[in-house]
């Protein structure tokens, strides 16, 4: 970038983070950089923390609806992350005796930077102490215990800010007599992406969970599988279902951790697939990959088949238009309809007994009707598509999914503004959200 740009375009980050951190009370120190330092200081502890917190998910949000408009204008992604940290320091005019600042040093303030250079692209790391002063105010994810951050002696504990307890906004009630959770681990289109302009809806691709006690049944394995580490840990029997096994729906078995004591089986279309069974081994085999996944079994279903998992949940599988032998999938859970219209551009072309009067529906909605002439025979759908098949075929829940790489939050927030007024059931797709069934 020029000088000139350079300057537009950090401008545009320091107001939105002035903006936030002085409604909050916070103060501003000082710009390092592309960085800003802040502090918050009152004698209520929890409430200054709770005002970081505050100011950092705000600034977050901010970001998040300007950033597909910086992404247009400079060409660059914006990247976001933050660090929090709780402690005593001294504060006062700081310096030389010709040049001084009025300022805060100490421990906490090193360590709040450590935090922060950990953090990846729209995530809001905080250390244990200030975690202690928000934990009933603030929904929190343990990342890592008795972590030496550089410089420091003494280890801290590392906690992710995920949002404010009690919203329940992630959360998706089909049932309310649930047994099953189904977690949407990624929903991301073709490859993953990564920067704040994606950090809502997520950027990991396909992968989908959904569990009961140590039992679970995970659809796809996309790069999103990363995501159900912590979910999958307890389990000691998967059932993995593939719809297909182009890149972006089997990339995250190339890291995936599960469990070494679960029995993991494989189920698809394997005959459709060439050249023969061996499809996953074939794909992890030397030297394209150094690791295996043992102790699996690989199950080649029949086109049409109904398969029962874990003795009360039944599966079938059914031919999509989706190149290279997709495939779509019913599930029958505690007495309601699951369709995973994963990668299927006409879903008028399918039998409509397969998907009509669902409980829960995930389409591909890819693109959009403008976008739909340049992309004939991907096999990939629109998400006004949906839409009108939702409507068509009386489905109680819609979820749109497999966003477009190119497509950012601000864009598929407009989307699915519109999309709910034309049907209330609808929802777009979120790395994070859970579906009680």
């Amino acid at each position: 970038m020029s000088s000139d740009y350079i300057e537009k375009y950090l401008r545009q980050f320091f107001t939105i983070a002035g903006e936030c951190i002085h409604e909050t009370g916070g103060i501003m120190d000082k710009y390092i950089g592309d960085c800003v330092m802040a502090y918050w200081f009152e004698k209520d502890e929890e409430n200054c923390v709770y005002n970081a917190v505050k100011a950092v998910l705000a600034m977050k949000k901010k970001l998040t609806n300007q950033a597909e408009d910086i992404y247009r204008e400079f060409g660059t992604e914006l990247n976001f992350s933050a660090g929090i940290s709780y402690g005593d320091v001294i504060f006062g005019d700081i310096g030389s005796n010709d040049m001084h600042d009025y300022t805060i040093i100490g421990d906490a303030v090193n360590t709040a930077s450590r935090i922060e250079d950990r953090a990846v692209s729209g995530e809001i790391l905080m250390s244990g102490e200030a975690a202690e002063k928000v934990k009933d105010l603030i929904e929190l994810d343990g990342v890592e215990n008795n972590l030496y951050l550089k410089g420091k002696n003494q280890s801290i504990n590392l906690y992710r800010v995920i949002g404010y307890k009690g919203q329940n906004e992630n959360e998706i009630i089909i049932n309310n007599n649930y047994e099953y959770t189904l977690y949407i681990c990624g929903c991301r289109g073709s490859f993953p992406v990564s920067g704040i302009r994606f950090s809502e809806y997520g950027g990991e691709t396909s992968c989908y969970v959904l569990k009961k006690d140590d039992y679970a049944i995970i659809i796809d394995c996309g790069t999103g599988l990363k995501n159900a580490v912590d979910i999958l840990k307890d389990c000691n029997k998967i059932d993995i279902l593939l719809t297909h096994v182009h890149y972006d729906h089997i990339l995250g078995l190339l890291m995936a951790q599960l469990p070494n004591n679960a029995k993991i089986t494989f189920y698809g279309y394997f005959n459709g697939w060439k050249p023969n069974s061996n499809t996953l081994e074939n794909f992890m085999e030397h030297p394209y990959w150094p690791a295996q996944i043992v102790h699996t079994d690989n199950v080649s279903i029949n086109l049409g088949e109904k398969i029962t998992l874990n003795g009360e949940i039944t599966a079938e599988f059914y031919r999509s238009d989706h190149p290279d032998g997709g495939c779509v999938i019913k599930l029958m859970c505690n007495d309601r309809k699951i369709c995973f219209y994963a990668d299927c551009e006409d879903a008028n072309k399918l039998d409509p007994q397969i998907a009509r009067n669902a409980d829960l529906l995930f389409f591909d909605g890819m693109y959009d009707d403008s976008e739909i002439v340049n992309h004939i025979g991907w096999g990939h759908g629109t998400w006004q598509g949906g839409v009108r098949f939702a409507k068509a075929m009386n489905i109680k829940k819609l979820i749109i999914t497999h966003h477009d790489p190119e497509t950012g939050d601000h864009t598929l927030h407009i989307r699915e503004g519109i999309a709910r007024t034309e049907a209330n059931n609808v929802s777009f797709a979120k790395a994070g959200d859970r579906i009680l069934i």
